[in-house]
């Protein structure tokens, strides 16, 4: 595969160091759920369970450790998979800000 896509191949190797940024971003979006509100602890647990997996893809980089084989099919099918509680609330129970950027 490396050979037909090379930038697969340094994508992988980037993918431990490109998840800081990423996270970054979706930490300062959160920036004000961190320090009161309601969802104040499914921030801190959405911050510390992020810095807890960039810590392990810096010690261990999870993608240049996989192999063509089905484990690795598995494993990257499950992460497609949308997480529990990804949307806590339905569209109707938000507030006008927070309706502005859904489609209707």
């Amino acid at each position: 595969m490396g050979k037909l896509l090379p930038w697969v191949t340094k994508l992988e190797y980037l993918h431990s160091i490109l998840f800081w940024p990423a996270s970054a971003a979706a930490l300062f979006s959160i920036l004000p759920d961190l320090k009161a509100g309601p969802s104040r602890n499914l921030a801190r647990g959405f911050a510390g369970f992020g810095i807890l997996a960039g810590v392990a893809l810096l010690i261990r980089p999870l993608l240049p450790s996989l192999t063509n084989d089905f484990t690795s099919l598995g494993s990257r099918v499950l992460s497609l998979v949308p997480s529990p509680g990804g949307q806590t609330r339905k569209p109707s129970t938000m507030t006008q800000h927070e309706n502005r950027g859904s489609v209707a």
